[in-house]
C-alpha cells in the first residue's frame, strides 16, 4: 500500500468511554504513522450526535472522507520524491 486512511466515527454516549476511545484511536494513529513507512489518515470524526457525523461526512461541513484521500494522495507524492 502507499497509503491508509483510517476512516470512523465516534459518538459521544452518557459515559466517559468517549474520551478513553477516542485518545486511544488518536494515540494509536500516531504511533503508527511513528513506526511506519506508509502514511496512515485519521479521519476519525468526534460528534455529539448523529446529525453532525452527518454534516461533517458529505452534508453542510464538507466531506472529511474526501479531504482524507486529498490528504493520502499529497502524502504518496511527498513519498515518492
Amino acid at each position: 500500500y502507499d497509503a491508509i486512511i483510517s476512516i470512523g466515527c465516534i459518538i459521544k454516549g452518557e459515559t466517559k468511554h468517549f474520551d478513553f476511545i477516542s485518545s486511544a484511536v488518536i494515540d494509536g494513529i500516531k504511533d503508527l504513522n511513528i513506526i511506519s513507512n506508509i502514511p496512515i489518515i485519521l479521519c476519525i470524526s468526534t460528534d455529539n450526535n448523529i446529525q453532525q457525523s452527518i454534516n461533517r461526512s458529505g452534508g453542510k461541513f464538507g466531506n472529511k472522507g474526501s479531504d482524507s484521500a486529498e490528504a493520502a494522495l499529497k502524502m504518496i507524492l511527498v513519498n515518492s520524491k
